[in-house]
């Protein structure tokens, strides 16, 4: 008897090669949570598709019930391949290995078996026989008891599972939306077949029951994986992550997010499948090329939050396992806005510290008015050049000046204009010096100079230099201008001249007689023994 080729033919084959396409499509994403269950699920659905076009075409009723019971391995197996989608989505691998699951894979097998034997039982089909639908010969039978059994159990695993996907997805308030793929397949599979036995079509046209899972099975695979939902391994979902206060975020490998909890939405205006942020993704591209391996990004980033806030965040990046997702990250961020200020409050606070210490260390050993070593500063730096002297032979000569008629001054022009006077001794003096000599204010009008690897000779030539150079600037007064002189005492280390009091000593002596000599002029210390030096210059 030849092949019945009719219309009805075409919708189960095209179906079939639905299912094929979405079967392939999920291929290429295999590996990610659930894909594995999907594919075959996919398989599935094209093979019924497939054998139910057979059993139209083959005449005869033995050969039509041959197809049929071939069909029921994959009608069979198909509510597990939908559980297996639901485990591996939602991580849940454990469960296959719980007791309860030997129940459910045992369902499957009988049913297999009262189909294959229905012969001998009847318990699947209680008669069978041909019918002619629109032309077509189909196979007419009478459900049995074990038919109703394995309906309402196929019902139930498919609605369980559904349930299972549901609740996993909707923990997370972003992704609510993709429950639209979750529970319109199984919805889609139930009606259609309804449907078609409410309506009266089950007297008119032969059943359509293998069209329902190929489009459910596509429609999941090319939905949901085209969306991202298998392959994205939710991970912000439970209540403890989306009321953080941190921003979670979870990436792909081509940097898009994937999930984000509620934080992360208000504070950042985060959306998951958009590309993140610039700034989080300059910082993870110089993650990802650079040769150590951070798990926390060593510096606070600044971030604009939703509100154009400029904030500060902790970084800390987690790649996720194989049951997040293959090539997934978990961005952490923290706000840690107030830290950072605090921070830099202290940084301040230190700096200024610093800089409070610096000048009282300057205080201590600087004179306020002119800006020399004090007295203090001064002497310490003689003591210690004279031991580096003795040890190295080498000569340390001291300048003392006295400004002349200092007192007059003050007392004719007033204080003012003697810190002005004084000020500018104490510049023309640094004028004259070496950077490697020490000049210091001795007290009131008198300065010293310590001259480091100096003989006498050339001591007494910059006492000369500076003599000129204090007398050369005009200080103004009120309706005049005045000149201002110094007297100079120099002495030189040496014989009887190793410390510091009788090299000072000799220094004052000197000064005293240029005083004593008509002052504006420099005397220097002979020798121990020797006679006193007078020197007006020019």
């Amino acid at each position: 008897m030849a092949l019945q080729l009719s219309i009805w033919l075409v919708p189960p084959l095209l179906a079939s090669f639905l299912a094929i396409g979405a079967a392939r499509y999920v291929r290429a994403r295999r590996g990610d949570p659930g894909s594995e269950a999907l594919y075959w699920a996919c398989i599935a659905a094209a093979a019924w598709a497939l054998l139910r076009a057979v059993s139209l075409a083959v005449p005869g009723l033995e050969a039509k019930l041959l197809v049929e019971r071939l069909i029921y391995i994959p009608v069979t197996i198909t509510p597990l391949l939908w559980l297996g989608l639901a485990i591996g989505y939602t991580g849940r691998g454990d469960l296959l290995r719980r007791w309860p699951m030997g129940l459910i894979y045992a369902v499957p097998l009988v049913t297999l078996v009262v189909v294959w034997t229905n012969g001998t039982t009847g318990l699947f089909w209680t008669s069978t026989g041909l019918t002619e639908l629109d032309g077509v010969t189909t196979l007419a039978v009478t459900n049995g008891f074990w038919f109703r059994v394995h309906t309402g159990y196929s019902t139930a695993v498919v609605l369980g599972s559904t349930v299972i996907l549901g609740l996993h997805i909707a923990q997370s308030p972003r992704h609510w939306w993709r429950l639209f793929w979750v529970f319109g397949a199984p919805a889609f599979l139930f009606s259609l077949d309804l449907m078609y036995l409410l309506t009266g079509l089950d007297q008119v046209i032969p059943r359509p029951d293998a069209l329902g899972l190929p489009i459910a099975m596509s429609a999941l695979a090319f939905g949901l994986m085209r969306r991202g939902d298998t392959d994205y391994a939710p991970v912000a979902r439970s209540t403890v992550v989306e009321e953080m206060q941190d921003c979670v975020i979870v990436i792909d490998r081509q940097g898009r997010c994937v999930d984000v909890n509620k934080a992360a939405t208000d504070l950042l205006n985060v959306q998951p499948e958009r590309l993140m942020p610039v700034e989080l993704e300059v910082v993870l591209k110089k993650m990802r090329e650079s040769d150590e391996q951070w798990s926390r990004y060593p510096d606070p980033l600044t971030l604009r939050t939703l509100d154009g806030e400029l904030r500060s965040f902790d970084l800390t990046v987690t790649r996720l396992g194989p049951r997040g997702g293959r090539d997934r990250s978990v961005l952490v961020l923290r706000d840690v806005t107030e830290t950072v200020r605090m921070r830099r409050a202290l940084e301040v606070s230190e700096q200024r510290l610093l800089e409070v210490n610096e000048r009282l260390k300057r205080l201590a050993n600087t004179d306020e008015l002119t800006g020399l070593p004090n007295r203090r500063s001064f002497f310490k730096a003689l003591e210690r050049e004279l031991e580096r002297s003795e040890r190295y032979d080498q000569p340390v000569s001291v300048v003392l000046l006295d400004l002349d008629h200092f007192k007059q001054v003050n007392d004719t022009w007033g204080h003012p204009v003697g810190d002005r006077v004084l000020i500018s001794a104490a510049r023309a003096v640094e004028g004259i010096c070496r950077e490697s000599d020490v000049p210091g204010r001795i007290g009131g009008e008198e300065i010293g100079v310590l001259l480091l690897q100096t003989d006498v000779i050339e001591a007494e030539l910059v006492a000369q230099r500076i003599r000129r150079r204090i007398a050369q600037v005009d200080h103004m007064v009120p309706g005049d201008h005045i000149n201002v002189t110094a007297s100079f005492g120099v002495a030189t280390s040496g014989p009887g001249r190793e410390d510091v009091d009788t090299l000072m000593a000799a220094a004052d002596e000197a000064l005293y007689e240029a005083k004593n000599s008509g002052r504006n002029c420099v005397v220097v210390a002979p020798p121990a023994g020797e006679q006193t030096a007078i020197d007006f210059g020019d």
